[in-house]
Formats: structure tokens, sequence, C-alpha cells
């Protein structure tokens, strides 16, 4: 976007890529808690790893991803976020109850407000590109809707937890 690379607008474009990054550590810590087949854990987990590193450049970007000044933030975040999906996956049911809801609630909290409020930033430079005013659009309410909602399942899980001791 013109505005963004003159500097009218400044954006982190990993922010963006933010609830991609979060729905697959949820997921992930979802799969490993509440699927006992392994066979299921398996394939939804390599699934679940692919949303994690998807956000990474294509070809023939990736080469030196590694190492850029554009793409590096991105790539390192990717395997940053893919390596705790293993993680989560693996280590499944031994991960406390406490910490599962705290990071359901951390995960749903961030979600729903980091990334759309960027969006909202970015809203007037692409209504003033198209000429025509956008809207906030279903997608961004769907994103806060989804968060919010893990974020009150983890409240709940976490009081839950909570009330039994």
């Amino acid at each position: 976007m013109p505005a963004v690379r003159s500097g009218q607008v400044l954006i982190t474009r990993e922010l963006f890529f933010l609830p991609i990054w979060l729905a697959s550590i949820g997921i992930a810590l979802w799969l490993g808690r509440f699927v006992r087949r392994w066979l299921v854990r398996l394939s939804v987990g390599w699934l679940v790893i692919y949303a994690a590193i998807w956000p990474t450049p294509r070809y023939p970007f990736i080469l030196d991803a590694y190492r850029s000044a554009e793409f590096g933030l991105t790539f390192w975040t990717s395997i940053a976020v893919a390596a705790m999906c293993v993680a989560a996956v693996a280590a499944g049911a031994r991960i406390p109850d406490r910490l599962c809801a705290c990071a359901w609630v951390a995960i749903g909290l961030i979600g729903a407000t980091v990334a759309p409020l960027h969006f909202v930033r970015l809203k007037p430079a692409l209504d003033a590109q198209h000429g025509w005013s956008m809207g906030i659009g279903w997608g961004i309410g769907a994103v806060v809707i989804g968060f919010a909602a893990v974020a009150a399942i983890g409240m709940g899980s976490w009081r839950r937890f909570a009330l039994r001791k």
C-alpha cells in the first residue's frame, strides 16, 4: 500500500498474521489435551503445524528469509509457533489445567484485540486507495467473536479449576 510504503501509516505486517499463529497454538493445545487417538493427533497436528508456518514467505524469498530484514521476523515467529504447536500436541494432558486455561485466556484476549485494532488503523488508507468505504467486514467480526469465545472458555475453565481446589 502506498500509505504504508510512504510512512503515513505505520503498521507491523506480522500483526496481521497473529490470528493464524494464535489459532494454531490454541488448536494444538486443545488437540494435545483432549484428543486421545494418536493417529488423529498426528494427522491434525501436521495441519496445525502447516498453518503455523503458512505466513512464511514463498520461494525464492524463503531461501534467505532467516536473515532478511523484511521477512526475518515472520520466518522466526512462524518457526517458534510451529515448535510451540509440536510441544503442545506432544505434551498434551501433562500440561497443568490452570496453565491451559491461562493460555486460552491470553490467546483469546490478544487475538480479539491486537490484530483487529491494527486493521482499524489501516482502514482509512484502504478506503482512500479504493475510493469507497470497505466497512469493517464480517471477517474482522468473526475474528473478534471467535477469539473472545476462546477467552471466555478459558476464563470458565480457570474458574472451574480454581473452585475445585
